[in-house]
């Protein structure tokens, strides 16, 4: 209520919320390519945990596909 009156405190607060916004943005993006990075780096462990075959020790598409569909929610 008081923002409404003082003007000043409104505008301090809106860009409060605009920093705290792009800081939990960056975080979070941060986040996910650090969890893509891990992914990327054991694909293979994975997906030999989960009992799927990898020829030559090597994750391709097809076998991506199918370790998403093993670790997505619901499946």
């Amino acid at each position: 209520m008081l923002a409404l009156l003082w003007w000043p405190l409104a505008a301090v607060a809106a860009g409060t919320g605009v920093v705290a916004w792009r800081r939990a943005h960056t975080a979070a993006l941060s986040l996910a390519e650090i969890a893509e990075a891990v992914v990327d780096l054991r694909a293979t462990e994975l997906a030999t945990a989960l009992g799927i075959v990898t020829p030559h020790n090597r994750v391709t598409p097809g076998i991506g596909h199918e370790i998403t569909e093993r670790l997505r929610k619901g499946a």
